[in-house]
């Protein structure tokens, strides 16, 4: 009898335990593209950092090309690509293509450059999105 009773508590939890790994599961469309300003969710100016939703939103933080050029080296690199701004400091260095990739876009639109490099490829444009910090104006 204890021997059924352990098997039925192996058999709960192996079930609880897979419902739970499939239901945090998430996948990413195939055809995600790098967002375009109108699809630019708000976020804070401080990348990694967390805001709470308020029930007025002000759009995402907008930035000027002024404002980009003020961030053109590896300590604080900012690049507009499709007229979004990026933060790709933290990624200088991790850049599969190499730091000088990178740096070529500090401070400047970077469309071209990336668009020549990785248009219309998946992984390098998820991967861009994860630096957005906001909008050109």
């Amino acid at each position: 009898m204890k021997s059924y009773v352990i098997v039925a508590i192996i058999v709960v939890l192996l079930l609880v335990g897979g419902i739970f790994l499939f239901s945090n599961q998430t996948s990413i469309p195939p055809d995600l593209t790098v967002p375009t300003p109108t699809q630019v969710p708000a976020v804070s100016s401080t990348p990694g950092a967390t805001t709470a939703a308020s029930p007025v939103s002000s759009g995402p933080k907008q930035y000027t090309l002024a404002d980009v050029s003020a961030h053109s080296d590896a300590t604080s690199c900012y690049t507009t690509i499709n007229g979004n701004v990026y933060d790709l400091t933290m990624w200088i260095d991790q850049h599969p293509g190499g730091r000088d990739a990178i740096l070529s876009i500090c401070g400047k639109d970077g469309t071209s450059a990336f668009m020549a490099m990785h248009g219309g490829q998946g992984r390098p444009e998820r991967e861009l999105a994860t630096f957005l910090i906001g909008v050109l104006k």
